[in-house]
C-alpha cells in the first residue's frame, strides 16, 4: 500500500485535491510516453503545481504514488468482485465479462503497464495485483463449489479450475497491455473466452446463453 505521510489538521482540506493533482500529473506523464522509470519527482510536482518538498509530504516516493493512483483509478478488487458477482448470477456471459475487463485495461493502459513493470521489484505493487487475483480466485472457487453436483466435480477440482481461470485472466491482462491494437485485443479476449468456457464445462453443466447456443453460462 502507498505510504502517505500523516498530515496536520490544517492540511486535511487540501489533501484530496493535491492527491488528485498528483495522480493526474502521473497519468499525463505516462500518457506522454515517458516510461515510469524515467519520471522524476520534479516532473510530478511541476505538473501538479506543487513544490518538491510538498510531494514528500504526501508520498514517500513515486512508487507509493503509483500504488495510490492505480488503486484509486483502477479499483481492481472491487471491480473483480462486481464482475464475478454479475457473471455468477447469470446476468452476464463469460464473453461480456472478459470484454468489460479488456475495456478497463484499455481505459487505463498506461497505469496497468506501469504497475506491471514495477510489480517485479516492488512488494507494495506486487501485493496489490496479487490481492486482485486472490479475490477472483476465491470468488470463482466459491461459485464453482456451489454449482457442483455429484455428476460434475469434487471440491479440489473447483479450486484447480478457479486457479486456472484466474491465471488466464492475468495472462489476458498482460497481453492486452502489450498489444494495444484493437484487432489483437479482440482476438485475445475471444481466445480467453473459449478456454474459460471449456474449463467451466468440465466442472458444471452447461447452460445456453440467450445470444448463442454454444456459449456456456454458469
Amino acid at each position: 500500500m502507498p505510504v502517505i505521510i500523516a498530515r496536520g489538521a490544517s492540511g486535511r482540506g487540501k489533501a484530496p485535491q493535491v492527491e488528485r493533482s498528483l495522480i493526474g500529473a502521473l497519468s499525463q506523464l505516462l500518457g506522454d510516453g515517458i516510461p515510469f522509470s524515467d519520471i522524476t519527482i520534479e516532473q510530478l510536482a511541476g505538473r501538479a503545481g506543487i513544490s518538491r518538498p510538498m510531494f514528500y509530504y504526501y508520498f514517500e516516493d513515486k512508487v507509493a504514488l503509483l500504488a495510490h493512483a492505480f488503486e484509486a483509478a483502477v479499483p481492481l478488487a472491487l471491480y473483480a468482485r462486481q464482475q464475478v458477482d454479475t457473471w455468477t448470477s447469470g446476468e452476464l456471459t463469460v464473453s461480456t465479462a472478459l470484454e468489460a475487463t479488456a475495456e478497463l485495461v484499455e481505459r487505463d493502459r498506461d497505469l496497468f503497464a506501469a504497475a506491471i513493470q514495477v510489480s517485479s521489484r516492488d512488494d507494495a505493487i506486487s501485493a496489490l495485483l496479487h490481492r486482485t487475483c486472490d479475490t477472483v480466485r476465491l470468488m470463482l472457487t466459491e461459485h464453482l463449489r456451489s454449482a457442483q453436483t455429484s455428476q460434475t466435480a469434487v471440491s479440489a477440482q473447483a479450486e484447480s479450475i478457479a486457479f486456472g481461470l484466474t491465471i488466464l485472466v492475468r495472462a489476458m491482462v498482460r497481453q492486452l497491455v502489450a498489444e494495444p491494437d484493437v484487432g489483437s485485443s479482440c482476438d485475445i479476449v475471444e481466445a480467453t473466452t473459449v478456454v474459460w468456457e471449456r474449463l467451466l464445462s468440465t466442472c458444471q453443466p452447461v447452460r445456453q446463453s440467450g445470444r448463442s447456443s454454444a456459449a456456456a453460462r454458469p
